[in-house]
């Protein structure tokens, strides 16, 4: 921060400046400062407060601060007005701001834009707010920006009115939740007209949304795909339910929380990690009779890979985009309905596209949720909806696609029986007994 040389506070006739001066000279006292010493060490006296004196203290300091930023808004309002950067040399107020107060650039503009909106006239009743404390910079805000989105032909009155209101409103809700009631602030004043006025902006907000949806995907050749996307908020919406709804830790089968690196370490897996994972749980698991039909064939993924690869080899597989993936990742996907597996032998001669007998029916996968009723992996209780069917006596080693051969087992469980890493039992019980076979690197 700009450091500028002070006047002495008892040098200082404005009240407002005066003030800016003498807070800190209270601060220091009460942190036990000594302004005149720079290696002083701040020590606040707040271990003897009461739970009662620290709540009060708290809620006093909260509305000390939206005051004091009530105060720094008509300053700063005044700052622009005479020119404050001029002597500076900045190009304008924010500018100055944002350099003298090591802020960016955008918060320095929100700041300068509202205290200049607080200034003029017809927001007299957000600035009282303020600075009284009833309201925060950001609740201010907020109801500054609702008012001012009223359409044009609303009057002076109605606006005043609809300010007062959201300014009731204020004192009860968080500026986010004050942000959503800003919106329909309009059918407090005529809510005829606000149905009519909502319904054109949100058709205009849609079209305008379908004209910018975009999705653009990268394979960075390194094993992952990135991208950008922008949707309508309507699909937004329900995309989230549906990625909260895989990521939710009540499922039977919940994505980790926790993940162990190769040297042992135990760290916690993050929201955009698990929210990356549910995406992956959501493309995995999309019912592929609801793909659509484009040149006679569903939008079906073909997996080429050596035989050796399917009887579980180490050989990488190939899909047909071009993408290399581990021969576990394609053992787990040639078992799955939509995948059509492209079996290469030798000479590369195709011994295998997918016949229709290798997936069980419809028919057979009810038989066969109605028996297991979940994962049959020991201890998972995945239910069946959730799981994939998977041959015991491997397809490709004449194992048969019948009730009798097959078995549920969640995703996870899935890839880990197709794994070199792990041997699989299958119990009389009807249980999938799988045990690691080789131990992680310390």
């Amino acid at each position: 921060m700009e450091t500028i040389e002070r006047t002495p506070v008892s040098e200082r006739s404005n009240l407002a400046h005066w003030f800016a001066g003498r807070v800190h000279e209270v601060l220091d006292e009460v942190m036990g400062i000594d302004p005149t010493d720079p290696a002083s060490t701040p020590v606040v006296c707040v271990a003897s407060l009461s739970p009662a004196q620290a709540a009060e203290t708290l809620l006093e300091l909260a509305k000390a601060r939206a005051r004091i930023e009530g105060l720094e808004a008509m300053v700063l309002a005044l700052a622009d007005t005479v020119d404050v950067a001029g002597d500076s040399g900045a190009t304008s107020t924010a500018a100055w701001l944002a350099h003298a107060t090591q802020t960016t650039r955008g918060e320095a503009n929100r700041a300068v834009k509202l205290a200049k909106r607080l200034d003029g006239p017809g927001h007299e009743a957000t600035a009282t707010a303020l600075l009284t404390g009833a309201v925060d910079a950001d609740r201010a805000r907020v109801v500054v920006d609702a008012v001012d989105a009223l359409p044009s032909y609303v009057g002076t009155a109605e606006r005043t009115r609809a300010e007062k209101h959201l300014l009731t409103d204020a004192t009860r809700h968080n500026h986010k939740d004050l942000d959503r009631l800003g919106k329909h602030l309009h059918h407090v004043i005529d809510p005829d007209a606000a149905d009519a006025e909502l319904a054109k902006r949100l058709d205009a907000e849609e079209r305008d949304a379908a004209r910018k949806t975009i999705l653009k995907l990268f394979d960075d050749g390194r094993g992952t795909c990135h991208g950008t996307f922008r949707i309508p908020t309507r699909d937004g919406a329900n995309l989230a339910k549906i990625l909260d709804a895989f990521a939710s830790p009540k499922r039977p089968d919940p994505i980790p929380r926790e993940t162990v690196g190769e040297d042992g370490t135990v760290r916690p897996v993050s929201t955009p990690e698990l929210l990356g994972q549910a995406v992956c749980a959501f493309i995995d698991r999309f019912p592929v009779d609801g793909l659509p039909v484009a040149g006679g064939s569903n939008a079906t993924v073909v997996v080429t890979m050596t035989l050796d690869t399917l009887l579980g080899g180490i050989k990488a597989a190939c899909l047909d985009t071009g993408t290399l993936i581990s021969a576990p990742e394609a053992r787990v996907m040639a078992c799955q309905a939509g995948i059509i597996p492209a079996v290469l032998g030798s000479d590369s001669e195709v011994l295998d596209q997918g016949r229709t007998i290798r997936l069980h029916t419809k028919a057979q996968r009810i038989a066969i949720a109605l028996r297991d009723q979940h994962c049959t992996g020991e201890g998972c209780t995945t239910p069946a909806a959730w799981c994939h069917v998977h041959h015991k006596k491997p397809w490709s080693q004449g194992g048969k696609t019948s009730v009798k051969d097959g078995t549920l087992l969640c995703p996870r469980h899935h890839t880990m029986v197709h794994h070199p890493d792990h041997r699989v039992t299958y119990r009389k019980d009807g249980k999938t007994q799988i045990t690691r076979t080789k131990r992680r690197r310390p």
